[in-house]
């Protein structure tokens, strides 16, 4: 099995998710889906052993370590990585949806909102995993197993 723990929005307010990282055993990556991106920079010096993956979000400028978005896959699982501010996600989803499909993606990971969402529309696992100035802090969690996908939201 491979574990995902996915962050968005730290906005340099990084306690919670540091929390839950050192009290959570066994992941295989992290993914910071921006608005401050210079965190998944912290990440990375602060965990040498685990995979950041990142991209920028409206806050942040786009760089060759944190782009835009990205596509990712993982055990045949395909999954599109976007802060979602480009999709209008505080409007509802469908874009981010639509484009997932459009890609492939069985997972689309998106912050923005600071609202923590976990759902399954038809095929598609969304995931927001809040951010630091939600009301119930919370991270995701994705774990991929024989090339299938499901996630959790982690209360902080």
């Amino acid at each position: 099995m491979y574990r995902i723990i996915v962050i968005s929005d730290t906005h340099r307010h990084m306690d919670y998710a540091l929390r839950v990282l050192d009290n959570l055993s066994e992941y295989d990556m992290i993914i910071h889906l921006g608005d401050y991106s210079a965190d998944a920079a912290s990440l990375e010096r602060l965990y040498k052993n685990v995979t950041v993956v990142s991209v920028c979000g409206n806050n942040d400028f786009p760089s060759p370590s944190s782009p835009a978005e990205r596509e990712i896959e993982i055990d045949g699982v395909k999954l599109f990585l976007t802060h979602g501010h480009k999709y209008g996600v505080k409007f509802g989803y469908e874009r981010i949806y639509l484009r997932a499909l459009e890609l492939g993606a069985q997972v689309v990971l998106f912050g923005h909102t600071h609202v923590p969402i976990c759902e399954k529309e038809d095929e598609v696992l969304m995931l927001n995993p809040g951010g630091y100035n939600s009301n119930s802090r919370s991270v995701g969690i994705i774990e991929i197993d024989d090339g299938k996908a499901k996630g959790c939201l982690y209360p902080c």
